[in-house]
């Protein structure tokens, strides 16, 4: 698993995401709503997106890509889809 965020780190953005987010926010609708242009394009961006990162990364199947919310929200996923009743996990506070 690769876990990229810096949101949480990372006060200033540099200007190519804050016009990238101003972008979309003026020009995307919800990809999971609907069959309007601005879904549409929004479910499109998001496909791209994944395809570009998966081939980034050489992972085979761009569906293989996911976004969350948050930190929580991915270790969650990651743990509860990994370790199971029986295994340990070592951790530190890091």
């Amino acid at each position: 698993m690769i876990y990229l965020d810096n949101a949480a780190t990372t006060l200033h953005k540099p200007r190519q995401v804050i016009e990238a987010v101003v972008e979309a926010m003026s020009t995307l609708g919800n990809s999971s709503r609907g069959l309007s242009s601005c879904s549409l394009k929004a479910s499109r961006t998001l496909y791209e997106t994944r395809v570009k990162i998966s081939e980034l990364f050489g992972c085979p199947r761009a569906d293989n890509v996911i976004f969350l919310q948050n930190s929580t929200e991915a270790l969650n996923t990651a743990i509860n889809g990994t370790v199971f009743s029986k295994d340990q996990v070592i951790t530190t506070e890091l």
